[in-house]
């Protein structure tokens, strides 16, 4: 709940369409990848660099089946226009502004050493300064390695830390849960690109990573106070 069930359950759904696809169970692979893309958007950091990576290989096959998962969201989208004409996907360009989230948190933390007044805001801001190390170390790691080795999946990372770095601050930066949700598709493609390429340095990232997980558990075990409730209907 914390972190946003729609995230998890979107790349649960993907990874399992991504077995499908490399068992060549094309039919269950375009419905569940379609799946996961009306889950989160997101999913197409995934899907995507695989339809680059058949049409680089020219295998003419995969690329019509990586093409056909936008059939049932591209329906879905019209249909939503159809029903709500006064919205518009332009709205969401509300929430990107590069680099301004990640500014305006440092700068929030900035501010608040040099005011050293509030010691819990103060720890509430340091909260989100690993996320911050796990984006930068995330900007490097697709760049070592060998890089002609699994190259999509260095592209697929990349476009999840695309999504991270152009986040605005109002909506995600200053939301520790927010933010820190926007990670959970890189874990499973890094173990996608570890799996092509060993020689990639990714223990900063994993360990960095654990570290939040260790920090998140705390918090949500001694620091969060517990929610209401209510029984019955």
């Amino acid at each position: 709940y914390y972190v946003l069930v729609s995230d998890s359950v979107m790349v649960s759904i993907l990874i399992i369409a991504y077995y499908f696809y490399v068992k060549e169970k094309y039919l269950l692979f375009v419905l569940l990848s379609s799946l996961a893309i009306l889950t989160k958007e997101p999913a197409l950091f995934l899907l995507f660099p695989l339809g680059l990576a058949a049409l680089f290989r020219k295998d003419w096959k995969k690329m019509i089946v990586v093409g056909s998962v936008l059939v049932i969201p591209v329906c879905w989208h019209l249909y939503l226009s159809y029903r709500f004409p006064n919205w518009r996907p332009g709205r969401l360009t509300g929430f990107i502004l590069p680099f301004g989230g990640l500014i305006c948190c440092m700068g929030s933390i900035w501010s608040q050493l040099a005011a050293g007044s509030n010691v819990k805001e103060l720890a509430r801001l340091l909260s989100r300064f690993p996320l911050v190390v796990l984006f930068f170390l995330g900007v490097f790691l697709p760049f070592t390695g060998k890089l002609k080795k699994g190259w999509e999946f260095r592209i697929s990372f990349l476009l999840v830390l695309f999504m991270v770095g152009t986040a605005g601050y109002y909506h995600f930066w200053s939301v520790y849960e927010n933010v820190s949700r926007m990670f959970t598709l890189s874990i499973p493609i890094l173990l996608l690109l570890m799996n092509e390429d060993k020689t990639i340095r990714k223990q900063e990232y994993i360990l960095v990573t654990i570290l939040i997980l260790f920090l998140f558990l705390i918090k949500v075990l001694f620091i969060s106070k517990q929610m209401n409730y209510q029984v019955g209907f």
